[in-house]
């Protein structure tokens, strides 16, 4: 991987992660605490069962992490 395409990869990781740490945020102002999600976990893919539906049991468990705010 070339620099310029790790470059572009981070800026895009980075946007990412400011757009989710903006959206948390918000719902933490617009929705009572308990709906407002504890964890996020990004994933390449959702695991689905045979039949096509979400496998809730095969999703990772959310690691414990702490988030910056954009631009922290």
């Amino acid at each position: 991987m070339t620099n310029s395409s790790l470059d572009k990869l981070l800026i895009s990781l980075k946007r990412l992660l400011d757009t989710i740490i903006t959206s948390l945020q918000h719902l933490q102002q617009v929705l009572p605490r308990a709906f407002v999600p504890q964890a996020i976990v990004i994933l390449d893919r959702l695991p689905l069962t045979a039949h096509g539906k979400l496998d809730r049991a095969a999703l990772p468990a959310a690691t414990e992490s702490k988030l910056e705010g954009p631009g922290e």
